[in-house]
C-alpha cells in the first residue's frame, strides 16, 4: 500500500466527525456530464436550496476514466484545483459490460483517480455519478451482451458496478440511474434526447438535484421555480426513493467504509475476538465514559446503528437479533477497536 494511502485509511478514514465545507466541485465525465452543462445545473440547484459553490467541468466526449489518466493535464487540475467535492461519470456502456471486462477497463482506473484525489486532500468528498440504462436497451452490445438488451437490464448493471466502485473506494453515489428508473416508471417526464441515450434537458436537471443531494446531504425542495413542473416532479420522486436518509445509506454512502485488510490486521494483533452469544436478546459492554461506539461488518461497512446499537454513558448495549452470526468490529470516537464474534 502506498504511503499516502496509507495516511488516508488512518487520518482521513477515523477522522469522520470533520465535515469540510463543500466550496468547489469538479465534474469528472464525458457528454452525460457535459450535455446541458451538468456542472453548472447541479450549482443552480444547489443556489435555489441555499448553498453556493464554484463548479468545474471536465467532460470531454466518449471519455472513460482510464481516457482522463491518460490526459496529461488532468492530475495537474487535480493538484491545482484544491477541490472540495469531485463527481464521477464513467463512460455509459462499459459498466455494463462483462464483469471481466468491466474489472480490467474500469475498475483500475477508479481506484487510480480517487487515490490520486485522496493524496491531494484526504477529506475531499468523492461521488460516483451512477448513470441510466439507454431508452431501448444497448442495441450496439445486445447480440453478443444479452443483459444490456433491455433498459431495466442495462440499469440494473450500471446500478451494481456503481455501488461496487463505491464499495471498492469508500466513496459515495449519486443514484441518478435508480431516481431515473423511478421517474420513467411512475411519470411521462421525457428523460431523454431523442438518440435514447444521452439525458434531455429534464434529464440532467435529474441529475443535478440527485448529485445536489447526495453532496450535500439534503432533502430537495418541490417549490423552486426552477423548470417548475419537472423540478417539483423530480423532486418528489427522489424524496420519496429515500436515497438520502440514513436507513439508505447503506446503499449508497460508502466514504466511512474502513479498510478490511486494516480491521483484519488489528484483530489478528489483538488475538481473539469477543464472543456473544446471538441467543443473548440484549448485550451489555463496559466503556469508557464519554466514549461512543459504532458497528462495522468484516468488510469495512458501517452498519446504520438505529436499533442496532446504543451508546450509554460507561456501557454500550448491542441488540444481537438484528445481526446475523459473524464476525464484527466495535470502533470508537477514541478510535479504538474491539473485534467481536457474534455466534449461535
Amino acid at each position: 500500500m502506498k504511503k499516502s494511502i496509507l495516511l488516508f485509511v488512518l487520518a482521513g478514514i477515523f477522522s469522520i466527525a470533520s465535515a469540510q465545507k463543500i466550496e468547489k466541485v469538479l465534474f469528472v465525465g464525458n457528454s452525460y456530464t457535459g450535455f446541458h452543462n451538468l456542472a453548472n445545473l447541479t450549482r443552480e440547484v444547489a443556489m435555489k436550496h441555499g448553498d453556493i459553490f464554484e463548479s468545474t467541468d471536465r467532460s470531454p466526449g466518449g471519455f472513460t476514466f482510464k481516457n482522463h489518466t491518460q490526459a496529461p493535464d488532468f492530475f495537474m487540475q487535480l493538484r491545482e484545483g484544491n477541490f472540495d467535492a469531485v463527481v464521477l461519470q464513467e463512460q455509459s456502456q462499459l459498466p455494463s459490460f462483462p464483469l471481466s471486462q468491466v474489472e480490467s477497463d474500469c475498475y483500475p482506473f477508479a481506484k487510480q483517480i480517487v487515490d490520486s484525489i485522496r493524496a491531494i486532500n484526504p477529506k475531499t468528498k468523492i461521488a460516483f455519478y451512477m448513470t441510466w440504462g439507454r431508452q431501448n436497451g444497448d442495441a450496439q452490445n445486445c447480440p453478443n451482451w444479452p443483459p444490456v438488451c433491455t433498459f431495466g437490464g442495462m440499469n440494473n448493471l450500471l446500478r451494481e458496478r456503481y455501488i461496487s466502485m463505491a464499495q471498492q473506494n469508500s466513496c459515495r453515489v449519486a443514484p441518478v440511474g435508480v431516481v431515473w428508473r423511478d421517474l420513467r416508471d411512475s411519470t411521462s417526464i421525457n428523460l431523454y434526447e431523442p438518440d435514447g441515450s444521452h439525458p434531455s434537458p429534464e434529464g440532467s436537471l435529474t441529475a443535478a438535484m440527485v448529485i445536489y443531494a447526495t453532496l450535500f446531504d439534503k432533502q430537495l425542495q418541490n417549490n423552486f421555480s426552477l423548470m417548475p413542473y419537472s423540478a417539483q416532479t423530480i423532486a418528489q420522486i427522489a424524496n420519496t426513493t429515500n436515497f438520502i436518509t440514513q436507513d439508505s445509506a447503506v446503499l449508497w454512502n460508502y466514504e466511512h467504509q474502513l479498510s478490511s485488510k486494516f480491521l483484519e490486521h488489528t484483530w489478528k494483533s489483538q488475538g481473539t475476538a469477543q464472543k456473544i452469544s446471538t441467543n443473548q436478546n440484549l448485550v451489555n459492554l463496559t466503556t469508557s465514559p464519554n466514549e461512543t461506539w459504532s458497528i462495522y461488518t468484516i468488510n469495512g461497512v458501517k452498519l446504520s446503528d438505529h436499533n442496532i446499537i446504543t451508546n450509554r454513558g460507561n456501557h454500550l448495549e448491542i441488540n444481537t437479533q438484528l445481526l446475523s452470526p459473524n464476525l464484527y468490529y466495535l470502533i470508537s470516537n477514541q478510535n479504538r477497536i474491539k473485534p467481536i464474534l457474534f455466534e449461535n
